[in-house]
């Protein structure tokens, strides 16, 4: 339960910090983030927060790269592909196709 609260809150702040979208509400957000805190204590943890700013990325290039690997898949070049989608994974970046053929990423 902890790790997916915890990985609910890490979505939602790369929603935000890196798409600008948000799915849930500033007061759903801080009732969420207060629960994690709290479970942890009982479980004994230490609940560390992130900084604040995250670190800046160049959103230009992971969407060129994205484009790069949009067209390598439409031509079934699928080794090159997945090279772009690890080179993005290497850097901690999280490529999810969906169904309507859209790529979204997050941090």
């Amino acid at each position: 339960m902890l790790f997916e609260l915890a990985k609910s809150l890490k979505r939602e702040f790369n929603l935000r910090a890196y798409q600008g979208l948000s799915e849930l509400t500033d007061m759903k957000l801080q009732q969420r983030a207060q629960t994690l805190v709290h479970l942890a204590q009982v479980f004994g943890l230490e609940v560390q927060a992130q900084p604040s700013t995250p670190l800046k990325i160049d959103v230009d290039w992971i969407e060129s790269l994205l484009r790069q690997r949009q067209q390598a898949r439409q031509e079934k070049r699928y080794a090159e592909s997945d090279r772009i989608r690890n080179e993005l994974q290497a850097m901690g970046i999280i490529v999810t196709d969906q169904p309507d053929g859209q790529t979204r990423w997050h941090r």
